[in-house]
């Protein structure tokens, strides 16, 4: 695991095999076998039950308004089924971020979401 990085391009730099996790203050970079200790999957099932009502309403708007973010997210979502998403991957993150900026999601809500219950 290497960590300490300022930007995202600085961890992009680190060479493959490897899994980049923006921690909220900082950014990690896991390679090696630290990759599959730190994997932290659930089912896209699952994940989707962890929005609430209001929240997965709110997205259901940003697509209908024709926001493409929301589309691709609500895409990957609702067709990957039994399928596993990585709360930890780099993508989730930025997606609730953006989710968080279009004020479907409290800030707050971002930790909760990706926490490992």
């Amino acid at each position: 695991m290497v960590t300490g990085f300022a930007t995202l391009e600085e961890a992009q730099s680190v060479p493959e095999p490897k899994e980049i996790l923006i921690d909220f203050d900082k950014i990690i970079v896991y390679t090696g076998d630290d990759i599959t200790k730190k994997l932290n999957e659930i089912s896209a099932t699952d994940f989707r039950d962890r929005f609430t009502k209001t929240e997965l309403v709110g997205i259901e708007k940003l697509k209908l308004m024709g926001d493409e973010t929301a589309m691709y997210l609500l895409a990957k979502i609702y067709t990957l089924g039994a399928n596993l998403i990585n709360l930890n991957s780099l993508e989730v993150s930025q997606g609730l971020q953006y989710l968080a900026s279009k004020n479907v999601l409290e800030s707050g809500r971002i930790k909760e979401i990706l926490s490992n219950v």
